[in-house]
């Protein structure tokens, strides 16, 4: 149940009506341009989770968005007020805060003092916070407290049984089928923080519920790079799903542990555990296509070939497999193929801006730029930080004397790449033409990943030095075909 308290009036409500109520409010508050500050009482943080995801779900319906912020001791969000003022959300924003009480006694001083900030800035925030928390805001932050525009209580705390059926709802709240991949860093962060703090809530003897939350967890650790803890936590997941016999969790976390290791280049342990997957559920098209991509990175097209296709004949609405099927046709040199491939792909998930890369990189073999440019800008368009797809724009504007293209995508992926990627900085120079800048990043690129050789001397990207005797005393041997492209310029 969830309780209504404001100065007006008192009343029991429904979870799912008490959710409808905060809504309401801060879908008025949007409405008229005006700040709400709205409190949430909680003791079990599974009835906290089960309402904040409710609460999400019904203001991304209306249009809004959440940002989340956790105070910490020594973070500059602990002078709430001011962090909002030098970093104010869009009209479109709800704020959520979490853990205030982890900067007391400052964070009650800066709330009372600096409470006009919240009117200044109309700022919409609902605040998840303990009823100790509560009865601290009240006694010492009182001007603050008095400024509230509503209190809701989620005060029940269910039985062990009831929490761990709601943390098995919440394990899969966000998920994508293919995991998070559509998901801004800070979203992930965010996931991760909900499902560890349902496992610190759980019984131990909860198993299935801790092992559906290690297992998603296990996903999100991999997409942040984490893998030692992604590795820990879907062996984890592996463990608790034998214990209580959950074989499609099994199956699974053997997945998820072929996901990891492949992404860490450890290809041998991936084909074990995607093979015992397979053993385990042969009608799952998952580690099929995780097969397929394995046996892609190794350089075995053709069983990379019948792995694709077997997970598209498991699962023909199955995007990942149809792109992955492109890739393996690219490199073959079957391009129409390949654009084929990569135009079902996004027929069945038009949402993902890989696959428009990949379409616009086959386009680009065809010499069809214009389509390929087309289908970079709608990459783009769907994933604005694309450093590859502003790169490969960059490249195909330069390709047809397109400069004042060129340097907006340029700049772009400037304000993009990270100091220390020195590979991609050698491409972004030498298709600005840059030549003594794109060797001398090369060079720091080759020294720290000599496997980049081969890639390097085939990249479009590095046209425009390979003419250049130094780019080949940096990447070694030339190509047979660059013999001949050489001989005759």
């Amino acid at each position: 149940m969830a309780k209504k308290v404001s100065q007006l009036a008192e009343t029991s409500l429904p979870l799912e009506e008490g959710v409808r109520f905060l809504t309401g409010d801060l879908e008025r508050a949007h409405r008229f341009d005006k700040a709400v500050l709205l409190f949430a009482l909680y003791r079990a943080e599974t009835t906290r989770a089960q309402a904040e995801a409710m609460l999400e779900a019904q203001l991304r319906q209306a249009g809004l968005k959440v940002r989340r912020v956790y105070i910490t001791p020594e973070g500059e969000e602990r002078d709430l007020p001011l962090w909002l003022k030098w970093h104010p959300p869009d009209g479109d924003t709800v704020i959520f805060v979490y853990d205030l009480r982890k900067a007391f006694p400052d964070a009650l001083q800066y709330l009372n003092y600096r409470r006009e900030i919240f009117a200044e800035e109309r700022v919409r925030v609902v605040f998840w916070v303990l009823e100790e928390e509560a009865r601290r805001l009240a006694l010492e932050a009182p001007d603050f407290w008095a400024f509230r525009t509503q209190v809701l209580e989620f005060l029940e705390v269910p039985p062990p049984m009831r929490r761990a059926e709601i943390a098995r709802g919440l394990a899969w709240w966000g998920w994508h089928g293919v995991p998070y991949a559509y998901e801004s860093p800070e979203e992930i962060d965010e996931r991760i923080t909900l499902r560890e703090r349902l496992l610190k809530d759980l019984p131990q003897d909860a198993l299935a519920a801790r092992g559906e939350l290690h297992y998603t967890l296990a996903a999100l650790y991999s997409f942040r790079g984490d893998h030692d803890r992604a590795i820990s936590s879907v062996q984890r997941a592996l463990e608790l799903a034998e214990r209580v016999g959950n074989r499609h969790l099994e199956m699974g976390a053997h997945n998820g542990l072929g996901n990891v290791y492949d992404d860490l280049g450890r290809y041998d342990d991936a084909i074990a555990e995607y093979e015992r997957a397979i053993e385990l559920d042969p009608k799952d098209a998952y580690p099929h296509n995780g097969l397929g991509s394995v046996y892609y990175e190794v350089g075995h097209y053709e069983e990379a070939i019948a792995e694709y296709k077997r997970a598209i004949e498991l699962d023909p609405k199955f995007a990942l497999p149809h792109n992955g099927l492109g890739s393996v046709y690219y490199e073959l040199g079957r391009h129409d193929e390949a654009i084929a491939e990569y135009e079902r792909a996004i027929e069945l998930d038009p949402t993902d801006g890989g696959f428009y890369y990949n379409l616009g990189n086959a386009y680009v073999e065809l010499e069809r730029q214009e389509e390929a440019i087309q289908a970079y800008l709608k990459a783009t368009e769907l994933e604005p930080d694309y450093l590859l797809a502003h790169l490969a724009l960059g490249r195909t504007y330069r390709q047809l004397d397109r400069y004042e293209e060129l340097a907006k995508h340029s700049q772009q992926a400037r304000e993009l790449l990270a100091p220390d990627d020195h590979y991609n900085w050698a491409c972004l120079e030498a298709i600005c033409g840059n030549t003594e800048k794109a060797l001398g990043y090369l060079k720091l690129a080759l020294e720290k990943k000599p496997d980049l050789k081969e890639w390097a001397k085939r990249d479009p990207d590095l046209e425009w030095v390979r003419g250049d005797e130094r780019f080949w005393e940096v990447v070694g041997e030339r190509l047979p075909e660059t013999n001949k492209e050489v001989a005759s310029s």
